[in-house]
């Protein structure tokens, strides 16, 4: 029965110091506190570097935490004066920040499992001990209260991170409004764009969906986008997260069910490169047009942030998006800013539901997105976008509701954030996609534009359509057909 180890308190603390999103989370959550450590060095320099963050919001250079460090020592005297074990302390404080060996980063979340696992340990041995001198001396009263003690202590760490009162939670809030306005947590954009019309002007206005969103997509959250048959979900699955990574430098993974890999690459070099998809599609691309195809990729290698893809030919779990997610968080050594999974419908359920796609099939799939929202990237969140067919019987319509959805309304339920893309006769007579916000959990919903594609170059929102589109069609005068063209 191992009841500390003193190798990995030192890893979690260098991981504080050095991943920058991991102590967010820690310290926003309070998922670690000083009992996980047993090292008298570790538990001094947790105190320190938690007071820092407290104070402002980020962790303390190798300097700070030297200054910080040192009216928390806590004097031992195996260490013959205060002095000297402040020498040995200063310098320990250097080695936290030593680089990362590897895979501890990747092993940060089982390492704090750990530590709790033996803090628990170490509680239980105590109640033993302490229980067993109480039963001898007769006093039984006193093993109940131990008992209590060790079970509120026992929940500490769970209890802080998943309740709490609004007066001692006030510093968590504080924390995370400092790493916002340090723009350390911060919404992924989307790029998406359109024309709203307003009925009594000649000319509508260019608008984007993230001035609606509040910046965009945030940490936690599930964006979930119901969408009629060929009107362009796979495209817009695939334009944010390609949008975010080439323009915001965001980390994306798209996953794909409803292609292979190598085709969802060909329309994502189409959309960044101009190149008719088809081309691509036939072999008939030209060299000329393969060069331009893979400068652009050099420049997008130099300037942009990932953008992995992950294709399931045989569907796919929650558990399998977990996985895969993982993965290329080990093989590139960074973490991800968004999910995007084309689509729901296509996933397969992991509970009793395996092999439905039934109400409540479709139902655990989103919930299992939902958590996967919310507990990613050390609890810090992630945002996870994915789509959803349209019912048959609403094909057409234009406008989208929550209930549109096909085969189960619960997805829409559990989402923050829900989208809807549709086509009208009058619509695709336009050469148009209407978009809308049916739900908003945080803001206003019934938000609606027009989006202008073109779709042979994977294009949700073509720039030169859109402003071709700027005059209001309610607004023109018909034009007459010459009896001569006839």
């Amino acid at each position: 029965m191992k009841l500390n180890d003193v190798e990995i308190e030192r890893s979690v603390i260098k991981c504080l110091l050095q991943i920058q999103n991991f102590s967010n989370s820690v310290f926003i959550n309070n998922s670690i506190i000083e009992t996980h450590f047993t090292d008298l060095f570790h538990q001094n320099a947790f105190s320190a570097i938690k007071k820092f963050y407290n104070k402002y919001g980020t962790i303390p250079t190798i300097e700070k935490l030297q200054v910080e460090i040192v009216p928390h020592i806590k004097f031992d005297a195996r260490f013959k004066t205060p002095e000297n074990q402040r020498k040995i302390w200063l310098k320990s404080v250097e080695r936290l920040y030593n680089k990362l060996p590897e895979g501890v980063a990747g092993n940060k979340e089982s390492d704090v499992a750990m530590l709790e696992h033996m803090r628990k340990t170490r509680l239980v041995q105590n109640l033993l001990y302490v229980s067993e001198k109480n039963l001898d001396s007769g006093k039984l009263d006193l093993i109940n209260e131990d008992i209590s003690f060790a079970l509120n202590e026992m929940k500490v760490v769970e209890n802080q991170m998943m309740e709490g009162n609004i007066v001692d939670d006030f510093q968590q809030h504080v924390n995370l409004i400092k790493q916002k306005k340090r723009k350390l947590i911060k919404p992924v954009p989307t790029g998406i764009y359109g024309v709203h019309y307003d009925s009594d002007l000649d000319e509508g206005k260019i608008v984007h969906l993230d001035n609606f969103l509040d910046g965009g997509l945030f940490p936690g959250e599930f964006y979930f986008l119901v969408g009629e048959n060929n009107v362009g979900k796979s495209f817009l699955l695939m334009e944010i997260p390609l949008y975010a990574s080439m323009v915001n430098k965001n980390n994306c993974i798209l996953f794909t069910i409803e292609m292979n890999k190598i085709y969802q690459q060909m329309r994502i070099y189409s959309r960044i490169s101009g190149i008719p998809f088809d081309r691509f599609r036939t072999g008939e691309i030209t060299r000329d047009e393969l060069i331009l195809v893979k400068k652009k990729l050099n420049w997008w290698q130099k300037n942009c942030g990932i953008l992995h893809v992950v294709s399931f030919d045989k569907g796919a779990t929650a558990n399998d998006i977990e996985m895969k997610a993982k993965d290329a968080e080990n093989k590139y050594g960074v973490k991800f800013d968004l999910f995007s999974i084309d689509y729901l419908n296509d996933m397969k359920p992991m509970g009793k539901y395996q092999n439905l796609k039934g109400w409540d099939a479709m139902g655990e799939i989103s919930w299992d997105l939902a958590q996967i929202a919310k507990r990613w990237n050390d609890r810090a969140g992630i945002p996870v976008l994915t789509g959803n067919q349209k019912k048959t019987t609403k094909a057409g319509t234009g406008s989208t509701d929550w209930q549109d959805a096909a085969f189960s309304p619960l997805p829409a339920q559990h989402a923050s954030v829900g989208l809807g893309i549709g086509q009208s006769k009058e619509d695709a007579e336009y050469g148009r996609i209407k978009f809308e916000i049916f739900k908003m959990r945080f803001g206003k919903k019934g938000v609606s534009f027009y989006t202008f594609p073109d779709f042979a170059k994977s294009r949700f929102c073509d720039k030169e359509r859109t402003e071709m589109n700027l005059p209001n069609p309610d607004k023109q005068e018909p034009t007459e057909t010459d009896p001569d063209e006839e």
